[in-house]
């Protein structure tokens, strides 16, 4: 009987040491899972930080673009207009 409750203290024993290095290995690697997990939302984060600073620079140089396609337009514009009287005023003085 005594070899017996032996046996069973003993195979409790193995069990909570088997038990015990189980955790300490699940633990383990649900912390490398973890850390991993924490370095792919930072990489992540900070190309998405990137992308949107790209697509904000992009966006500043189509305004930039925009305002000096406007310049230019106002500049062909005004440019024909006196094209157009100096050619009137040479009209006028040639064929009166």
């Amino acid at each position: 009987m005594e070899k017996l409750r032996k046996l069973k203290e003993q195979h409790e024993n193995d069990l909570a040491f088997t038990t015990s290095l189980l955790a300490a290995s699940m633990s383990a690697g649900v912390n490398a899972v973890l850390d991993l997990a924490q370095g792919r939302q930072k990489d992540l984060d900070i190309a998405s930080s990137l992308a949107i600073n790209q697509l904000v620079g992009s966006a500043n140089d189509l305004s930039i673009a925009r305002q000096e396609f406007d310049a230019l337009s106002t500049f062909i514009k005004e440019t024909t207009s006196k094209a157009y009287n100096q050619a009137f005023l040479l009209d006028v003085r040639i064929f009166p």
